[in-house]
């Protein structure tokens, strides 16, 4: 995919409400990048078969409100389990490494923050 293919990708994802929205949730996890003012908050909710509905709001840049797009629209109707089987890959399949690695901390933000909470939720499910 060439540079312009992509930029255009992230924009059509930084603008994509399908999950941009607060929705009823039952958790909600916050995740911030230390040193500028890239701040989301997923909020999930469990469907009765075990699969979740994750949904966000983002006060953050364009390419991170994008790759948290992109990330939950894989995640979405999964169960916790298999979210927690994902690795980076899940954002840089769609947006290519360059662009990835170019703003890490940007593109890291949603799926840094998706599996701090899947790790805290599995943990409190064993306990």
């Amino acid at each position: 995919m060439d540079e312009k293919s992509i930029k255009n990708l992230i924009l059509y994802y930084s603008k994509d409400n399908r999950f941009h929205y607060k929705q009823e949730s039952s958790l909600a996890f916050e995740g911030k990048t230390p040193g500028c003012d890239d701040h989301i908050v997923l909020y999930f909710k469990s469907e009765s078969n075990e699969k979740v509905t994750v949904s966000f709001t983002a006060k953050s840049c364009t390419l991170s409100r994008a790759c948290t797009a992109i990330l939950l629209e894989q995640v979405n109707q999964l169960t916790l389990k298999q979210i927690d089987k994902l690795d980076f890959s899940a954002i840089t399949s769609v947006i290519g490494d360059k662009m990835a690695y170019s703003r890490v901390t940007c593109t890291r933000l949603a799926f840094d923050t998706l599996k701090g909470a899947i790790n805290q939720i599995l943990r409190y499910e064993k306990a």
